[in-house]
């Protein structure tokens, strides 16, 4: 009788490859947090806080809205914390969410995660998208109104009816340490409440005159974010040109921490200024904004932060004045101009100006 052949032996799996893949299929992933964030954007988001790192191609397969949004988008952020593990948020953002409207978020146990991790159970949560907060703010960055027109400035508002508007003339004397205030230039040396400009403090008080107040109604949709024209108003009915304080918060409620004024220094004029800077000295130019003409025999002042006088002139034939001569450890920080009369002035912060290069390919600066 013969032996019989011997039988190769049994593939074996190695004990480490089985539970390697053991551990990631039973890792479980966790939704730490589903809530909502960015409210009052016009793109509120759902924010979904994950223990694991989703694969972002199936995220949108496995999270549902209801109602359904249109132009959903989706975005993975990885989540650091000192000493904390690393979670990934996946927000979901769209600009046609619905006010006053319930979302059912859900997130599916077939989410998939990029290291085979898996959610335990279905999670399904409730949002409500709220409307807008009411607020009130400045719409332009600009500063300027002619002469001409209604002398109206943009504010914007969302749920608010009514306006509560001030507003204050200043004398040029004290623009700068208002336009300072505007400007946070005393955020170091004065306490917060005296650092900035309020239209009502008892600080502002010293610098502008007494305030012409009143209510304007501001009929606008719900949750629409609108424009309206606020015209500047003077005790005489007649507004003058000249550099006013503007005081706008909500009429609908008392003034409080969340219902402060926006306020701004508006300047009313036929003043164009131009002004180049050259090393330690200013070129400054007047016309009229309404003609276009030099302004003759108008004051210039270039002042510090600390309102310290720099350097003055008068402007020539044609419109056209050089303030230099300043201490080099000072910087200008605005200039004010004004008419001997007091008929008209204007100002404008150095910063503010624009800057133009004016070197040629060839290097040289034009005299």
């Amino acid at each position: 009788t013969s032996a019989a052949a011997p039988q190769a032996p049994a593939a074996s799996t190695s004990p480490r490859a089985v539970s390697s893949a053991s551990a990631a299929t039973n890792r479980l992933a966790r939704v730490e947090s589903l809530e909502l964030e960015d409210a009052d954007s016009d793109t509120p988001t759902v924010a979904i806080r994950l223990s694991e790192p989703p694969k972002n191609e199936e995220i949108l397969r496995s999270v549902t809205l209801q109602p359904a949004v249109e132009d959903l988008s989706v975005a993975v952020e990885a989540v650091r914390a000192w000493q904390q593990p690393t979670m990934w948020k996946v927000l979901l953002r769209s600009p046609n969410f619905a006010r006053r409207t319930r979302y059912t978020v859900t997130v599916r146990a077939n989410l998939p995660f990029e290291r085979g991790a898996r959610l335990a159970q279905e999670v399904r949560r409730t949002i409500e998208i709220p409307d807008l907060r009411p607020s009130v703010s400045l719409s332009a960055t600009g500063r300027y109104l002619p002469p001409v027109g209604e002398k109206a400035v943009g504010v914007a508002a969302v749920n608010v009816t009514n306006l509560a508007c001030a507003v204050r003339s200043v004398v040029p004397e004290n623009i700068i340490q208002l336009l300072a205030r505007e400007e946070g230039q005393y955020s170091e040396s004065l306490p917060w409440w005296r650092s900035e400009i309020d239209g009502d403090s008892a600080a502002t008080a010293e610098l502008a005159a007494a305030p012409i107040r009143w209510t304007e109604p501001v009929p606008h949709p719900l949750n629409v974010r609108a424009r309206h024209a606020l015209r500047l108003r003077t005790a005489s009915g007649i507004v003058s040109n000249g550099v006013y304080l503007l005081s706008v918060r909500s009429g609908d409620r008392p003034e409080g921490d969340a219902n402060q004024p926006v306020c701004r220094l508006v300047c009313l004029t036929d003043l164009g200024l131009s002004v180049r800077r050259d090393g330690v000295s200013l070129r400054v130019w007047v016309t009229s904004l309404t003609t276009g003409r030099p302004r003759v025999g108008l004051v210039a002042r270039a002042y510090a932060a600390n309102r310290l006088l720099l350097a003055q002139g008068e402007t020539d034939a044609d419109g056209e004045v050089t303030l230099a001569g300043w201490d080099t450890r000072e910087e200008p920080f605005a200039l004010v101009v004004t008419c001997r009369d007091g008929s008209d002035s204007a100002f404008m912060a150095l910063r503010e100006s624009m800057q133009i290069d004016e070197t040629p390919p060839c290097g040289a600066r034009p005299p």
